[in-house]
């Protein structure tokens, strides 16, 4: 032993196997030993390093940093990287002993020791303290989205689309994580800028394009061949609902978080009501689509709890620090929105299940976009409901394809995303941009649909199951009977019932408190002043009662503003 380490000392080759990787030190009795400052020196060199992912509590993810690139690894994925090196070096036949030698000291390193003496690498944060490192991160701001791709980046502005080369000093505007990189090249026309009202009208999209465009059709009868692609469309519903999907879209894969606009996506099936869920619709393709751009996390709505549940907080356990879309897939009919409005609107906390339990915060210029689907009305009423959700409405036409034995397949002629050619897929991203670009000029949650806006209030005014049946109500009340100077809830009450319980099987209005909660939040959206001559935010704030002391009864007063 001795004499196979003075060749290590005497020998000049064996000596330039020890100085490459300094950090493995040969004792002066041949004992091969690991000098934990030299590693960490020997892997800054190469760009290994800790970066802050949270201040509170603190967790560092170990990364690489190569040439403007981000790349998170492991402990194991270094020990292996070194392991490798070493394997690989080409040595003379009297180093191969001590080559062996530096393999097994390796090998035998238990992780944990390992990743003890990795923790004291050299700190990255983007807001760093005094006792980290800044590290500029390439990201995406209110009014520029940035798509990295194997040959470039592409960026979107409200006016333009372009490709930057790698080789044009990119760079400069920060490192890159290599999760987000797109593994493949895209083509970009010359002068390419979306100026349409909607991308699908144009056929700009491809095989993609012409699955929404189907998707949203509702009532129309496939056929296995020749479906008449403008059949169906030519009405307001459709081109609003279309419009609205795609700045949704485009909002999605868009990485800035703005804190006066953070909404979550919602895609429901149009035809799904109480008793008739519908399914089948394309919403989970069209949703899952977004992986082929950015990093997305699906989760199973199925097991999704509640926030009052003990287990709640590990509904996003599976998230990490790369995750760009978080896809909350099918949710259960109980689900209500108010249980995720902090990850909405706020930080999101992540807490890991089993071996993996640790705990971080992704602060919210960083997290993921979320987005929902569901067969069911997303739970939950209320201005602060409206306000953190935008619905996508699917259409029935992939469904009816479901009741006549039509894949999706038969009609576009191969399965989306597979076997795609370059073509195809840099069809899909040029829809992708244009989405992008649609999104930053008009924004989201802006569009006009008359049809949709009656489903809206009726959601919001009679629930989650409502008919419509308390809407037109007091939509004809309003107009016809409104009076001046009021009239007392139980005059209301008896209207109401001899007009619209009989009609309403559903019993989402079953007594004169509930009728006069949904009256207020009828007003709230229709225009209307309730009990003008009270003041307040609230129902109760403005209640009236009149007539002599000991028996006065509720009135209630409306006026158009």
């Amino acid at each position: 032993e001795v004499k196979t380490m003075k060749l290590v000392i005497d020998n000049t080759k064996n000596q330039r196997l020890i100085e490459e990787f300094y950090f493995i030190e040969a004792g002066s009795k041949g004992k091969l030993t690991i000098s934990p400052f030299s590693l960490n020196e020997w892997l800054e060199e190469r760009g290994y390093a800790q970066l802050l992912v949270s201040k509170k509590p603190r967790v560092e993810q170990l990364i690489q940093l190569e040439d403007g690139i981000i790349r998170e690894v492991t402990t194991k994925q270094v020990k292996q990287k070194i392991i490798t090196l070493i394997r690989n070096r080409k040595v003379e036949p009297e180093e191969k002993s001590i080559r062996r030698k530096c393999l097994d000291l390796l090998m035998k390193l238990p992780e944990k020791t390992l990743q003890g003496y990795l923790a004291n690498l050299v700190v990255y944060a983007e807001e760093p303290s005094v006792d980290e490192t800044r590290l500029r991160v390439f990201r995406d701001t209110k009014n520029a989205c940035f798509l990295p791709y194997k040959n470039g980046v592409v960026e979107i502005t409200s006016k333009s689309v372009s490709l930057i080369p790698y080789s044009k000093n990119i760079f400069d505007k920060g490192n890159i994580y290599e999760s987000s990189i797109i593994d493949r090249d895209v083509n970009i026309p010359d002068g390419m800028n979306v100026e349409k009202d909607r991308l699908v009208k144009d056929q700009v999209g491809g095989l993609f394009a012409d699955f929404v465009n189907l998707a949203f059709k509702i009532g129309i009868e496939p056929s296995r061949t020749d479906n008449d692609r403008l059949l169906g469309t030519d009405n307001d519903e459709y081109v609003a609902t279309v419009q609205e999907f795609e700045r949704c879209y485009g909002y999605l894969l868009h990485r800035y978080n703005d804190p006066a606009a953070a909404r979550a996506i919602v895609f429901i099936d149009a035809q799904s009501k109480k008793g008739n869920v519908a399914g089948g619709t394309g919403k989970s393709v069209i949703t899952k689509s977004i992986e082929h751009i950015r990093n997305l996390d699906p989760i199973d709505g199925r097991r999704f709890l509640g926030s009052k549940s003990e287990g709640a907080r590990f509904n996003f356990s599976t998230i990490t620090n790369a995750t760009e879309v978080a896809l909350i897939n099918d949710l259960k009919e109980d689900f209500d929105l108010g249980d995720i409005f902090n990850v909405i609107t706020d930080d999101m906390e992540v807490e890991g299940k089993g071996a993996a339990r640790n705990k971080f915060v992704i602060p919210f210029e960083r997290k993921p976009k979320i987005v929902l689907t569901t067969n069911y009305a997303v739970g939950g009423t209320g201005s602060s409901h409206e306000r953190r959700k935008v619905i996508i409405r699917i259409g029935d036409f992939f469904s009816r394809c479901v009741a006549k034995k039509i894949t999706p397949p038969d009609i576009l002629g191969k399965t989306l995303f597979k076997d795609f050619s370059v073509d195809e897929w840099n069809a899909y991203d040029l829809y992708a941009m244009g989405c992008i670009q649609q999104f930053l000029r008009f924004g989201i949650g802006n569009t006009t649909n008359r049809s949709n806006e009656k489903k809206l209030l009726v959601e919001y005014v009679e629930g989650l199951e409502g008919t419509g049946c308390v809407v037109d109500f007091f939509d004809g009340f309003v107009e016809t009977e409104l009076s001046v100077e009021g009239l007392p809830i139980d005059d209301l009450w008896k209207k109401f019932s001899h007009k619209v319980l009989f009609k309403d099987r559903l019993g989402r209005c079953d007594d004169k408190t509930k009728l006069k909660q949904m009256l207020w939040r009828y007003c709230e959206k229709s225009g209307i002043t309730f009990n003008p001559h009270k003041t307040g935010n609230t129902v109760s704030d403005r209640r009236w009662l009149s007539g002599p002391r000991g028996a006065q009864v509720e009135w209630i007063k409306l006026s158009k503003k």
